[in-house]
């Protein structure tokens, strides 16, 4: 439907690997999609809750 569910994260990091966890018990099963965006691109991925 293309609404926002969750921000994770909001802010700057210094480089290098960095990680973040999902709580989606309360999140409707389907399809979401995870999108990545740094200064230098993005990525996206999708991610099925069941």
């Amino acid at each position: 439907m293309g609404k926002q569910v969750a921000t994770l994260f909001d802010g700057y990091l210094p480089a290098g690997e960095h990680w973040s966890e999902w709580n989606s018990r309360e999140t409707a099963p389907g399809t979401y999609l995870l999108r990545i965006q740094g200064e230098k691109g993005q990525s996206a991925r999708l991610v099925v809750v069941q």
